[in-house]
């Protein structure tokens, strides 16, 4: 270790060479006066050296203290301000919560034995002993000092702010520390504190007491004392503010002071070093017993005195003295050596060029290079490379420009072993020019803590993450119900509209039978119904087998199927509906003379289903066509029947809801009869054979659907379609009342026909498109108008408004009649501006009933 401490031999070895030639009395004399005045000199010299060594020793054991204090108090920060700008971040999050995060950071510093913070009217709100004992929250603290430190402090940050000592509840002395909580424009939010036992405390002035004669003292800048080692108890809360040491300290305003006198707590005179620390309001001192180092000097020099005598006659008892006072000072040096070894800091010595000139063993430890490797080599040169951390470079240059080193920074260090450490410097600069050291640079290794707080960080965002996620699940949640939830209402209002559309027809004409036993049923009235009934029972079953198959109880029997005996069966049974359409059906592919494995019946169903509609939704005198091809690299090998048709085409948008049960596109606008489910069952059915269907389609070209079948395998889906069946107009020649009715249904129109034929004071006028009626409305001006609601190019709502927005037919009562039966469709109605709304199936009795009411009105207008 180096070192530049004084050497008292070579001036003795000077004076003996020069003494060597000198007569043997005048050698003599002259050798007992030189060794005379060397001893009271030397005694002087010692005198000085010793309160030298020990303000010295006093100095370092200070800034020992001072360091390992404030790196404690610097530890209780970081967590109270980590703590308090995640509160801020989370001030409207439950209290709980925060006591969860208190909690956990609990044990992070053993010295803590609890924490709470309060808000900013004092009252608080978690405290980590909440749980054992309730009555610590909701506690005012506002008149702590520590809180009215923080409040009055306005906008501006107090930092760490720690209170004077007082007996807590378990009857042991404790203090606190505190920092305040603010907000993003500096308002005060309230403070986070932190508790900690004095004896847990005492457990940081433990290893810097080096005798028993030290003392280490913690002071308030006021002259209270917080903490006094050895004897705490008895120097706990007092006050030396007029004491000689410390008075002469706080006078001096300066970080480091050094002092001797009689104190005022025993009376005894001591030597004394105080260091301002972190925070602010407190000071370190380190005190010795002045008579216990004078006893030294004493014993130290009566040696020499008794030396005295004997060098007369004996001078190698001089030497011997001589080198006796060299060996205590190797002792000193060594004793100096021990107190920076054994620091919890690494200790470099710096000269003016930046050169290692003294470093402990920690320093070794941490960098990995022996001492030998480090004295003499340029510290930043060797520790921070240049290429990798100019910016610290930068720093160091412009520091060598006036002369001096940087200080109190943090730097990376570079090991040995290629480790890189994070190192938090506290330097103290040497005023000594004789001295080759400039600089004492005492470093603290805060690579774990920087670690820990980088995990923190990590954990922080990672829970914010988490949450984030879970928000979005319940976002997503949230929506899959709302569409669940109308898709439920979707299909609800579909079911509806789809079977009172029959079931008008069939109630309709089974009330007309009803209310004339005596006469024979019309035949278009039971052709009416039956259809009807068959249209009614193809919708139900094709919702069950659609409700079958997505529960899971619907199965198919998988066998080898011939597909084209199978699927001419099916072109025979659609040519009737092909030749009434004008659509030609060309012959199947030779290619699909082959065997699927398939369920012969659901097979037949989807054929059927599919060729039916590529007749519905064609064009006139378009084609149909049925193409098998082969996909032998597929695995299985399978088959694909392509049915191709010359339609209108679809859509992308179109294609992606051509699978939805119920979703039947523009087929209401084009007036052709179906459910909207057999394509959905088709699929079901498809994919329970393990097969695939499709569609490709243009729009003005056609469109070509396509099931994929495993050669040996099958897959089916069925979908019944029904004709249209021709309106008929009925009206009275001879008639009082004319009510018109529009309606696209051909059966329901004949209902509402077959209801007033036997009216002759009605003539009823009837329309299937919403352009006709209107026109019929302003030709005719009718006393009541019978009004469908989903018509084709406009709707019922459109043509009320329409009815509404003219002269001659705003004043004509409008009566809806619709299959949307739900409460919302009736109040909708209603609210539109219909005199009345009627649900199919009709009530032939409530419909005469509105019938004879408007007429009635009609008639009185016009005075009849």
């Amino acid at each position: 270790m180096a070192h530049d401490l004084p050497s008292n031999a070579g001036p003795l070895d000077k004076t003996l060479r020069r003494l060597g030639s000198v007569p043997v009395m005048v050698s003599a004399t002259a050798l007992v006066l030189g060794f005379f005045s060397l001893v009271i000199w030397s005694v002087w010299r010692d005198y000085q050296d010793t309160i030298e060594t020990e303000f010295e020793r006093l100095a370092i054991h200070a800034r020992l203290s001072e360091s390992q204090i404030s790196g404690s108090f610097r530890s209780i920060d970081l967590l109270l301000r980590t703590l308090g700008e995640r509160r801020v971040k989370n001030i409207d999050a439950p209290a709980d919560s925060f006591r969860s995060e208190l909690k956990n950071s609990l044990g992070l510093i053993p010295e803590i034995t609890a924490l709470f913070a309060a808000n900013a009217r004092g009252i608080t709100y978690s405290h980590t002993e909440g749980l054992t004992n309730p009555a610590v929250d909701n506690f005012d603290a506002s008149q702590r000092e520590y809180f009215k430190r923080h409040a009055q402090s306005a906008s501006t940050d107090l930092g760490l702010f720690v209170s004077k000592p007082f007996k807590g509840n378990s009857g042991r002395h404790v203090f606190t520390a505190s920092r305040a909580m603010r907000g993003a424009g500096g308002e005060f939010l309230g403070v986070v504190v932190a508790r900690l036992e004095l004896d847990a405390f005492a457990e940081v002035f433990r290893p810097l007491a080096t005798s028993e004669t030290s003392s280490i003292s913690l002071t308030f800048t006021d002259g209270d004392m917080l903490f006094r080692w050895p004897d705490p108890a008895s120097f706990i809360g007092r006050n030396f503010r007029k004491g000689k040491l410390f008075s002469e300290h706080i006078e001096a305003g300066k970080p480091e002071t050094r002092h001797r006198g009689v104190t005022s707590t025993d009376g005894v005179e001591r030597m004394a070093v105080f260091r301002r620390i972190t925070p602010d309001n407190l000071t370190v001192g380190v005190a010795s017993d002045f008579n216990a180092v004078s006893e030294r000097w004493r014993r130290n020099s009566l040696q020499r005195l008794g030396a005295l005598a004997l060098i007369i006659a004996i001078t190698a008892l001089s030497f011997y003295l001589i080198q006796r006072r060299q060996r205590e000072l190797e002792r000193a040096r060594r004793f100096s050596e021990r107190i920076i070894n054994t620091a919890n800091v690494m200790v470099v010595g710096l000269d003016r060029q930046g050169g290692v000139v003294l470093c402990n063993a920690l320093a070794e430890q941490v960098t990995g290079y022996s001492r030998a490797e480090l004295l003499g080599t340029r510290w930043f040169e060797r520790m921070v490379p240049r290429d990798r951390y100019p910016q610290i470079w930068s720093t160091v240059l412009a520091s060598r420009e006036t002369s001096a080193l940087p200080v109190n920074m943090e730097t990376p260090l570079l090991t040995k072993d290629g480790l890189e450490r994070q190192i938090e410097w506290r330097s103290t600069s040497l005023d000594d020019p004789a001295s080759t050291m400039a600089m004492v640079a005492f470093g603290l290794d805060v690579t774990e803590r920087k670690h820990a707080e980088s995990a923190l960080q990590s954990l922080n965002e990672q829970l914010e993450e988490r949450v984030a996620q879970r928000t979005r699940q319940l976002v997503a949640a949230k929506d899959e119900a709302e569409r669940a939830n109308q898709a439920k209402s979707e299909f609800l209002s579909r079911m509806s509209h789809e079977l009172r559309t029959p079931l008008n027809a069939i109630l309709g004409f089974g009330q007309l039978l009803e209310r004339r036993p005596a006469e024979p049923p019309p035949p278009g009235h039971v052709r009416e119904i039956l259809r009807a009934g068959h249209h009614l029972l193809d919708l139900i079953n094709e919702v069950l087998d659609l409700s079958r198959v997505e529960s899971g109880m619907l199965t198919v029997s998988p066998e080898p199927v011939a597909l084209l005996p199978l699927l001419q069966d099916c072109l025979t049974l659609v040519s009737p509906q092909a030749q009434a359409h004008g659509v030609r059906i060309l012959d199947a592919s030779s290619h699909c003379d082959v065997h699927v494995r398939a369920d012969r019946t659901r097979l037949k169903q989807v054929l059927l289903n599919l060729l039916s509609n590529a007749i519905k939704y064609n064009r006139p005198t378009g084609t149909v066509s049925v193409v098998c091809v082969a996909e032998d690299g597929a695995h299985p090998p399978s088959l694909c029947l392509r049915i191709c048709d010359t339609g209108a085409g679809l859509t992308p948008e179109q294609q992606a809801q051509l699978f939805v049960p119920f979703e039947r596109l523009d087929a209401e606008k084009r007036q052709i009869q179906g459910t909207g489910i057999g394509l959905a069952l088709s699929r079901r059915l498809v994919e329970l054979m393990q097969g695939r269907i499709g569609v490709e389609s243009t729009p003005g070209t056609g469109s070509v659907f396509w099931v994929r079948l495993p050669l040996a395998q099958a897959h089916a889906e069925p979908a019944p379609p029904t004709a249209p069946a021709p309106a008929t107009a009925a009206c009275a020649r001879t008639v009082r009342h004319d009510v018109l009715c529009i309606e696209d249904n051909p059966a329901n129109l004949h209902l509402i026909e077959s209801i007033f034929a036997h009216r002759p004071d009605i003539r009823l006028l009837s329309a299937l498109a919403p352009g006709l009626g209107l026109e019929l409305a302003r030709t005719y001006r009718p006393a009541l108008i019978l009004l469908d609601i989903n018509l084709p190019d406009m709707d019922g709502y459109a043509v009320l408004q329409c009815l509404r927005e003219n002269a001659l037919t705003r004043d004509i009562p409008v009566v809806a009649i619709s299959a949307n039966a739900m409460p919302k469709d009736r109040a909708r109605g209603l609210a539109a501006g219909f005199a009345e709304y009627l649900t199919k199936p009709v009530d032939i009795a409530r419909l005469l009933e509105i019938v004879a009411e408007f007429t009635g009105e009609a008639a009185s207008r016009r005075g009849d």
